[in-house]
């Protein structure tokens, strides 16, 4: 898009502007968006990163790119069970897979129960509790797993109420209400199944500005800084929150500039870490994340889809502010020195 925003004598900023998704209008495949805040992401990522300042010296380029993601969709069983002592287990097929699954669903129950997060506690369930389910991955663990626990934890709330008037126990603590539903041989428990079977008209818009210098004589890039910008819901776990878009940051960087997986008469030569090159923490430049909050959203609380929204606009932003730094364009990733290297020499060459 910046390429054919130079061609038009035209920021690339203002082409996106006049491009802009808006409320109502549809995606290539015919799904219709509402509540969309495209315009509001970019102009905060825009200003966030000083799109519109000089640059700090030659063969420094910005870049941006843009992107949105769906909330991922599926189903997932969740079955609550109260406890004699007044905590609650959360039985779900779910495991954890370091993204801070299990706290962020303990959150949820904890939220609508009124309880303190350690007293919601989780047992991963397996096919002999439950139906298979869609299980972890594409942003939609928050979103299924969420809106199961929550719409259990709204069943077990109105179970608490019906066994308190049963027993004709106003006001007592929820271990009290246990131990006499357990005397008389009932259990106080409720499951739901949540079925997200297509997505939802509200979706996620994130904006990047990435910063770059670029070394003539090798073709070496330096990124200075990225700014991202994200329109999001309601955020149930603000560290794991900020973890999604970080993660996602440094393994864009990764695919933009290094990772690359080489292939030699049809066989792959890229065969170990040593070859295959990551990011490490002094390949990541200053971040800058701007949040642009609305509680709109098809996740539990209006919350919306994070984990793999940080990591589509890193490449593509990267690239444009290379090109603006050094005025050659690159079209096969990653990024590397040589390629730009022997492209600006090419450029030499025919001047």
């Amino acid at each position: 898009m910046d390429m054919i925003a130079r061609e038009l004598g035209l920021d690339p900023a203002e082409l996106r502007r006049r491009n802009l998704l808006k409320d109502g209008d549809l995606l290539p495949d015919g799904h219709p968006l509402q509540q969309v805040r495209a315009r509001e992401t970019l102009e905060a990522a825009l200003e966030a990163g000083d799109w519109g300042k000089p640059k700090p010296g030659p063969w420094i380029g910005r870049g941006m790119a843009m992107s949105h993601r769906h909330i991922g969709v599926g189903f997932t069983n969740a079955h609550l069970r109260l406890q004699t002592d007044g905590t609650v287990t959360l039985v779900i097929g779910l495991p954890d897979t370091g993204t801070g699954a299990h706290l962020l669903l303990r959150q949820v129950v904890a939220e609508v129960l009124g309880l303190g997060i350690a007293e919601v506690t989780i047992e991963v369930a397996t096919t002999d509790a439950f139906a298979n389910d869609s299980g972890v991955g594409g942003s939609r663990v928050t979103h299924t797993g969420g809106r199961a626990a929550y719409h259990a934890a709204e069943k077990l709330k109105e179970q608490i109420a019906a066994e308190a008037t049963k027993l004709g126990l106003p006001g007592a603590s929820l271990a009290e209400i246990a131990r006499a539903a357990a005397r008389e041989g009932r259990t106080v428990e409720a499951t739901y199944l949540y079925d997200a079977k297509a997505h939802d008209a509200v979706t996620s818009f994130g904006a990047q500005v990435a910063e770059v210098a670029v070394d003539p004589t090798t073709g070496q890039v330096t990124v200075r800084r990225i700014t991202t910008a994200h329109d999001v819901g309601t955020i149930i776990n603000p560290i794991g929150h900020q973890g999604q878009i970080e993660g996602g940051l440094v393994q864009g960087l990764g695919f933009a500039l290094m990772e690359e997986l080489k292939t030699e008469d049809g066989r792959i030569s890229t065969l170990s870490l040593g070859d295959f090159k990551l990011p490490t923490i002094q390949d990541i430049p200053p971040l800058t994340t701007v949040l642009l909050e609305e509680p709109v959203g098809p996740g539990p609380f209006n919350a919306k889809a994070i984990g793999e929204g940080s990591i589509s606009p890193v490449a593509p932003a990267i690239a444009n502010a290379v090109a603006d730094a050094c005025g050659v364009r690159i079209t096969e990733l990653p990024l590397t020195a040589e390629k730009i290297f022997f492209a600006l020499r090419d450029r030499e060459l025919m001047a």
